[in-house]
């Protein structure tokens, strides 16, 4: 059994699961502030902004993170005998998929749209740092050395 594959490890990672889905959703919601209450400070129609603001792949990306994480770390307590039994199919390949996603939006983000001005009062620069760096790398990491059983 490798360090990977043990009770210990699997509820460790269980938590950074858990913590992941949070912060990840602590940034989604203050940019969700941030845009919804500018459009109805302007007087912007708040159902365009909110079809506009789920449209990007970002939010996309990581609104299913937030979703999965947070599924599989509850499957984890509630059904997987404390994290060691294996994810059930449908579950791992949702991970899979939305690990994938998180992934190419760290990179597509980090490689190429980085240095371009954000327009001042409309992006949450902490929030923005969490989907586009923070995010992506506990996906990664969960791919990498995440619970595996």
């Amino acid at each position: 059994m490798t360090t990977l594959q043990t009770p210990g490890w699997a509820r460790t990672w269980t938590l950074v699961r858990a913590a992941g889905a949070l912060i990840i959703l602590t940034a989604i919601i203050g940019q969700a502030e941030v845009t919804f209450g500018g459009a109805i400070a302007n007087g912007l129609d708040v159902g365009v902004v909110l079809v506009n603001f789920f449209s990007f792949f970002t939010i996309l990306s990581n609104v299913g993170s937030v979703v999965i994480l947070a599924a599989v770390a509850v499957w984890s307590v509630t059904g997987g005998r404390g994290g060691v039994s294996p994810l059930p199919r449908g579950l791992a390949v949702a991970l899979a998929c939305v690990s994938t996603y998180m992934i190419i939006t760290g990179i597509v983000y980090n490689t190429l749209l980085r240095g371009i001005p954000l327009p001042q009062g409309t992006t949450v620069e902490w929030a923005n740092e969490i989907l586009h760096v923070v995010g992506p790398i506990i996906l990664l990491a969960d791919v990498l050395v995440g619970a595996r059983v």
